[in-house]
């Protein structure tokens, strides 16, 4: 059989390439497999049920859990493993996990410590430095709560389990595990990551909110040094929310590591953004067992609903708080998994400019409300927040791409966003306005709603989801018949128009879009307060609701 020369092989595959849209394929460009492994954020451990909290796991079901490590070739891994891995001097072992533990509750040393050196796993567990202040008969603001010092291990007991060599202290802040004012009802959101506003209605800049987050980080590598008798190498964010701001603050203070609660498996490759799940609700072995064997991945049934501001707002904060919970519980019958928060006010006249709702530059705003939405959103609701930001209305407004860069960047700073929608934004000036509100909230999602005449396909740049019109997808789906999974994972079917639809029409919508393989469903508008589409009616055939610990 004769051969071709490298040279005329490599020409003639690269022919075929261009032919057949093989370009990308695996086989031509095989790149290795990022390294992975699991990390898990547990937090008190109490031995009986009715002692447990949201977050606690019971003494009996972390011993199955350990056990079941122990028994079926899982190797707990401390930080020293990581840097040498990362460094190739060694190779993580065979399904390796970071076992950690927050806060530094008594249980800490009482129950958590003697399991380590029982089965000689290495944990880190992360401490606040202002909760371990004072005698134990001191109380430490905690969350809502005030709670003995008592609640808490001393820094004697800390000194003995780091001399055991199996625990590693993390700073978890000195005090940023707290939530101060961010908007101007006077809502708390994490310390750590959001903008303050102050009793005069002033709002922190980005450069205040770095020097404070900056100096905490300080005071707690100084506390624990002092203690401990080394400076913590790793931060275990608070919350697990943080933002550009806190990003560099943490580098400037020399942390190496960074913990965040993201749900998914941390890379070895980025070791100041390691992402933990967090088991709640006293998960069961087989729930924690099915979490890091196969980690979840999001809901393959997405449900993204608009919520409209202007329906809820109020100038009297006991109407906003009162049409917000009404407009939170339906969601949470509706089954969503998504709110599109509109960031404009959508119900101006259109030769008025474009008015806000929060702070952005530029722009006139009707009021500063979206921060207390997203957030009530997100905690009470159980959803995604994700701000739909229409590029092309703020062009319309008279901004220049800088001006917009600016408010998407505000957006991003301000407020507790999930993710972005992107109105026909498979455009370079609307991914660099993208990409500003991403350099201040460095986790943010991106999803895509396809212009009116953008082609049906995938994106250059690969967003998390493409939303596409029922006449854009009816395309689709004419060529092709159905969706593979594939595309089901990556593209959506968006339903807006003048009025809401009914709820039949929007449960015959869906199941006709899931009988055609697609899983992720919007629509637009929403009537929260009219209850249009009637949420009890169309749950039935669009709920994706679960309740799930929070891995």
């Amino acid at each position: 059989m004769n051969r071709l020369p490298n040279g005329q092989l490599q020409s003639l595959i690269a022919g075929l390439c261009g032919l057949m849209l093989l370009c990308a394929a695996p086989w031509l460009h095989a790149q290795a497999a990022p390294v992975r492994y699991a990390a898990i954020a547990f937090h008190d451990v109490v031995d009986r049920a009715e002692d447990l909290d949201a977050d606690a796991i019971t003494s009996d079901r972390l011993v199955a859990f350990l056990d079941w490590l122990q028994g079926n070739g899982w190797h707990p891994i401390s930080l020293d493993d990581i840097a040498k891995a990362q460094a190739g001097d060694k190779p993580l072992p065979a399904k390796p996990i970071l076992l950690t533990f927050d806060d530094g509750y008594a249980s800490l040393y009482s129950r958590v410590y003697p399991l380590a050196l029982a089965y000689r796993f290495p944990i880190v567990a992360a401490l606040t430095g202002a909760w371990m202040e004072g005698p134990p008969d001191a109380l430490v603001h905690y969350g809502d709560e005030t709670v003995p010092r008592s609640h808490f291990i001393t820094w004697d007991q800390a000194r003995a389990m780091q001399a055991s060599g199996l625990v590693e202290f993390a700073s978890h802040s000195y005090n940023l595990h707290t939530s101060l004012p961010a908007n101007p009802q006077g809502n708390p959101l994490p310390a750590a990551s959001t903008l303050v506003m102050a009793a005069d209605g002033s709002i922190e800049t980005s450069e205040q909110q770095y020097a404070r987050v900056f100096a905490d980080l300080q005071r707690s590598r100084a506390s624990m040094q002092k203690e401990l008798g080394r400076v913590p190498r790793a931060l275990v964010w608070p919350f697990g929310r943080y933002n550009a701001n806190g990003d560099q603050a943490a580098r400037a203070a020399g942390f190496r590591f960074a913990l965040t609660l993201q749900p998914t498996l941390a890379a070895l490759d980025n070791p100041l953004h390691i992402a933990r799940f967090w088991p709640s609700h006293n998960p069961t072995l087989a729930d924690l067992v099915a979490t890091i064997s196969a980690p979840p991945r999001p809901s393959p049934a997405r449900r993204l609903v608009c919520v409209n501001p202007a329906q809820l707002w109020d100038p009297d904060p006991a109407v906003f708080d009162v049409q917000l919970g009404h407009a939170i519980e339906r969601i949470r019958v509706l089954g969503a998994t998504t709110a599109v928060v509109q960031t404009l006010d959508a119900d101006r006249d259109a030769a008025k400019p474009a008015a806000a709702w929060f702070p952005a530059p530029g722009l006139p705003m009707r009021a500063n409300a979206l921060t207390r939405i997203a957030w009530q959103l997100r905690t009470r609701a159980g959803v995604q927040v994700v701000a739909r930001m229409p590029y092309d209305a703020l062009a319309s407004a008279g901004l220049n791409p800088a001006q917009i860069e600016a408010v998407f960047a505000s957006a991003g700073a301000q407020l507790p966003w999930d993710g972005l929608l992107l109105e026909g934004g498979d455009s370079v000036a609307s991914q660099r306005a993208f990409m500003a509100a991403q350099a201040s909230s460095p986790e943010l999602q991106r999803i895509w709603l396809a212009a009116a005449n953008a082609d049906v396909g995938q994106p250059t740049d690969n967003p998390e989801l493409v939303l596409y019109s029922p006449t854009q997808m009816g395309a689709l789906l004419a060529r092709q018949g159905a969706l593979s999974s594939a595309q089901a994972a990556r593209i959506g079917l968006w339903l807006e128009g003048g009025q809401a639809l009914s709820a039949q029409a929007l449960g015959a919508a869906t199941r006709e879009f899931q009988r055609r393989g697609g899983t992720a469903i919007g629509w637009c508008p929403d009537e929260a307060l009219l209850d249009q589409p009637n949420a009890a009616q169309a749950a039935p055939a669009i709920s994706a609701a679960t309740f799930p610990v929070r891995f």
